[in-house]
């Protein structure tokens, strides 16, 4: 990233490694101990991402500071650090927030519109997982993530995106019960420098113990609705595993978060013999388009376009740059738009996609 004035990079332990970071990523500056940054009257903004147990003396360094600060999720590894930080954001002069960001992936954005404008109404059941397969290999290096009490492992690196997005769609939980956790591999090797993220290192013959949770499940409570949420951080094939539905007084929906913008989707009310979940690709629709990409004003008709070349296309490959450069169809020098118009707009609350069974 670049962006005027002072970038920084920080590695609180490893100066070789901050100045390695640095130099890769073009930042202008490096630094071992958050103070500098802290001191800095040029540094406005501040982005946390170490290790959860360090959060609260950093994040309240910043905030004394008059930062604005951006602070990796989970909050802390423990519950009382997690409310004193987010009592120190709520009396913050500056803007303090979490980087929980799932939440404006299209697909979830849709669901979530479709719950509270009645296409599926209220919700009746919640089931989500997040399953991420980093600690899958029992030779995986001894870091941070492994260390700390039961609960701040998958829990509380996966779980924290899934109960916030069960939230985002459910409304707050208001109790949770049967919470399970499970260390599936008992001890990892201790690495022979620094690791930095998930990456595999050099590691010794000596092992320590795994303190938190591969595993952890539990059911919520949502007011009236139920729902049960289950991470992991073991589950082999599953780099990004993010998946969720939602069952509803008039249907169904599904997310995977390796399809962000591509969602399932049931309604009660379709024909007998016909209904079932079908896939619907979002904003294939113009009225969905950027504003540079419409053609028509979206105010009182529903357009429903086809495009077709005019001549035979160039190469794949060509044709696959071109649509790079100008990626709108309306506009595309090399296509004609055929559009066939509905007297009326589609009624309310359905959602209006391209869909395919």
């Amino acid at each position: 990233m670049h962006a005027p004035g002072p970038a920084l990079r920080l590695h609180r332990r490893h100066e070789r490694r901050s100045r390695a970071s640095g130099r890769r990523y073009g930042y202008e500056r490096s630094d071992t101990d958050w103070r500098a940054i802290a001191d800095d009257p040029d540094i406005q903004v501040v982005s946390v991402v170490i290790a959860n147990s360090l959060h609260l003396e950093v994040v309240r360094g910043l905030i004394e500071a008059g930062k604005h600060v951006l602070c990796e999720k989970p909050l802390s590894d423990t519950l009382a650090s997690a409310r004193k930080m987010a009592d120190l954001a709520r009396e913050a002069s500056s803007v303090v927030r979490i980087g929980l960001t799932y939440r404006r992936q299209p697909g979830v954005a849709a669901i979530r519109d479709w719950i509270r404008d009645g296409t599926l109404g209220r919700v009746l059941h919640f089931s989500g997982r997040y399953w991420c397969d980093y600690g899958c290999n029992p030779m995986a290096p001894m870091s941070w993530r492994y260390k700390g009490p039961m609960g701040s492992g998958a829990l509380a690196d996966l779980g924290s995106h899934l109960t916030y997005l069960s939230e985002f769609l459910c409304g707050g939980i208001t109790a949770v019960s049967g919470g399970a956790f499970a260390t599936a591999i008992k001890e990892r090797p201790v690495p022979l420098g620094a690791v930095v993220g998930h990456g595999l290192a050099a590691v010794s013959d000596r092992k320590e113990t795994v303190e938190n949770d591969d595993y952890a499940a539990f059911t919520a409570f949502f007011g009236e609705t139920r729902g049960s949420l289950e991470v992991s951080r073991v589950a082999a094939g599953y780099p990004n595993g993010l998946d969720f539905e939602v069952f509803c007084e008039n249907g169904a929906a599904s997310f995977h978060q390796d399809t962000p913008s591509q969602v399932r989707l049931y309604l009660n009310d379709d024909h007998s013999g016909r209904n079932g979940y079908r896939t619907v690709n979002l904003g294939s629709d113009p009225l969905t388009w950027p504003v540079a990409c419409r053609s028509m004003s979206p105010v009182s008709v529903s357009a429903r376009t086809r495009v077709s070349p005019t001549r035979p296309g160039p190469s794949w490959r060509r044709s696959r740059k071109s649509r790079r450069r100008n990626p709108c169809p309306a506009t595309h020098p090399s296509t004609k738009v055929s559009t066939t118009w509905k007297s009326s707009r589609p009624s309310p609350g359905r959602p209006r996609t391209t869909e395919s069974r």
